[in-house]
């Protein structure tokens, strides 16, 4: 264990330390590249003191909701279309056309039909989630078990039983990766929308504002704060993954 933590740590120290030596041997200009000490004070300061809190707030609210909507509705729609073959096929070639289409390709469509709030945002989020999610859930029930079908029918379980108690399960290993890649997406994509579609709040919308004002301490700094979310959101899921599927590999 302690040589896991240790290893852990070893990569964040070795970017770190780059970076201190690229700046103090002034390789870039400071005003593309501040020094990590007053990065990381500025980083500290804004959530020490309360002041990224509201657009922090903001910006998970954004990504937890609009994930938590395409989740819920991709993954029965995957397990649906998983299920039952005909319908996949019916619905491959549409499935294939929408995950296809850049989710930045989308923001005029959804500036016009949710505004410049955050129905848009979130709308966004909801779509580049949705058929992530929807392919990860409908690709685990098509790689379940055909032969623990065929014995569980063997031994008189019905359609219902099988489906929840084997397929299901099965699949869960290809849904959960499908909701860590979305959770990820989501928090992009919202964090874009704040940037270049109108917001008064949110990541996004501070590190547009640090860059138009060429405040390149703060704009690191919220960078380094998204990453922390980033990382956060994704060892929650790591956790969660690992407490709902501790007999994946036994």
């Amino acid at each position: 264990m302690q040589k896991n933590i240790n290893l852990s740590a070893l990569g964040p120290i070795i970017i770190l330390a780059t970076w201190w030596s690229v700046t103090e041997l002034k390789i870039v200009n400071p005003i593309l590249l501040p020094r990590v000490d007053d990065t990381l004070s500025r980083f500290f300061y804004l959530l020490i003191s309360g002041k990224a809190m509201p657009d922090l707030c903001a910006t998970v609210y954004r990504t937890i909701l609009g994930f938590s909507i395409a989740s819920f509705f991709g993954t029965i729609a995957g397990l649906i279309i998983g299920k039952y073959a005909k319908v996949y096929k019916i619905f491959e070639a549409v499935i294939d056309f929408f995950r296809s289409l850049p989710a930045t390709a989308m923001f005029p469509l959804f500036l016009l039909i949710f505004g410049i709030g955050d129905a848009s945002k979130i709308a966004i989020a909801i779509f580049i989630s949705f058929w992530i999610v929807l392919l990860n859930s409908a690709y685990g029930v098509l790689q379940s078990s055909k032969i623990r079908t065929k014995v569980a029918k063997t031994l008189g379980a019905t359609d219902w039983q099988i489906f929840r108690d084997i397929t299901v399960m099965e699949a869960l290993p290809q849904i959960f990766i499908g909701l860590r890649t979305a959770i990820s997406l989501s928090l992009i994509v919202i964090v874009v929308s704040e940037m270049f579609i109108g917001s008064s709040s949110g990541i996004g919308q501070k590190i547009y504002d640090s860059y138009l004002t060429y405040e390149t301490v703060n704009l690191y700094a919220w960078l380094l704060i998204v990453g922390l979310i980033g990382y956060i959101l994704n060892k929650f899921f790591v956790l969660i993954e690992k407490k709902t599927l501790h007999w994946v590999g036994k």
